[in-house]
């Protein structure tokens, strides 16, 4: 893929952001930089080696930034200790290769599936009908009979049940 593509800096854009608020614990602020570190790899796409590390590539512009934003904000950081970095790098480094591989999410969605046949009929159908088919609490309320309150435990109760069956299998 190429790493200029709009694909590619949305795939990178989640674990990427990730790593900088763990840095700076500032939601609105990580949003901010990871937009800066994407316009600063664009005007400097130049500078890229193909072939080489774009995610590391990336996350030094990050580094970069975020001691920038904190000379500016004269605080110190969240994060203190080459230790603490080079260990967010390495999980940085694993969320990109998660992200940037096609055959993880395929293994993902399957892991899900099976996951999904642990569910009642009545909660698998509510996932169904909310996230497979895109509708709102109030439509699958209206197909399903049941209340919008009813519909929306529901649907936190089968997410809970999901993410608890995806960690058993491994999945983070």
């Amino acid at each position: 893929m190429d790493p200029w593509s709009e694909a590619a800096f949305r795939q990178n854009q989640r674990w990427l952001t990730a790593y900088v608020l763990a840095q700076i614990g500032d939601p609105t602020a990580a949003d901010d930089i990871v937009q800066d570190v994407f316009s600063i790899a664009f005007e400097k796409r130049g500078s890229f080696e193909p072939g080489t590390n774009f995610g590391a590539w990336l996350r030094s512009i990050a580094r970069n930034l975020v001691l920038r934003h904190y000379e500016k904000r004269a605080r110190r950081p969240v994060v203190a200790g080459e230790e603490a970095v080079a260990r967010l790098d390495q999980i940085a480094a694993a969320a990109e290769d998660r992200a940037v591989d096609p055959a993880w999410g395929e293994a993902r969605a399957e892991l899900l599936r099976e996951c999904l046949k642990e569910l009642t009929d009545r909660a698998r159908r509510l996932v169904r009908e909310r996230y497979g088919l895109g509708r709102s609490p109030a439509a699958v309320s209206a197909s399903t009979g049941v209340s919008v309150g009813a519909v929306n435990v529901g649907l936190f109760r089968a997410r809970a049940a999901l993410a608890k069956c995806l960690r058993r299998k491994g999945v983070s």
